[in-house]
């Protein structure tokens, strides 16, 4: 079927479509009126607006954006001795340090739900 993104005056046709659909659908851009458009225009002027700072080589001693615990995340922690998992959460991890080289690893969920106390 064609498709027709042009304004157009009037009420809508109640006349059938006719022939058969074709492969692909059409557009016309163009308006079928003497209307003015109603897209928006482009500017090739440059920004007057300016960097408000010099970027650094190194990285912020006091960056911008802080990695916090999911307070309210859980995950399971396996115990072998036990042959069972169980709930935990970031509060648990950052008081059993013993843990946290086990499972603070990027390709554990732990990593990215705790970075604070995993030092992501």
């Amino acid at each position: 079927p064609s498709a027709s993104l042009v304004p157009t005056t009037g009420a809508p046709s109640t006349t059938p479509p006719t022939g058969s659909p074709s492969g692909s659908p059409s557009a016309s851009l163009v308006p079928t009126t003497g209307a003015p458009s109603t897209a928006p225009s482009t500017s090739i002027s440059p920004s007057t607006s300016s960097p408000t700072g010099t970027p650094s080589a190194l990285p912020s001693s006091s960056p911008s954006a802080k990695c916090e615990d999911d307070a309210d995340a859980i995950f399971s922690v396996n115990y072998l001795s036990l042959r069972r998992s169980l709930p935990r959460t970031c509060i648990w991890l950052a008081r059993n340090k013993s843990w946290q080289p086990r499972i603070c690893d990027p390709r554990h969920e732990v990593y990215h739900l705790c970075p604070e106390t995993c030092g992501a």
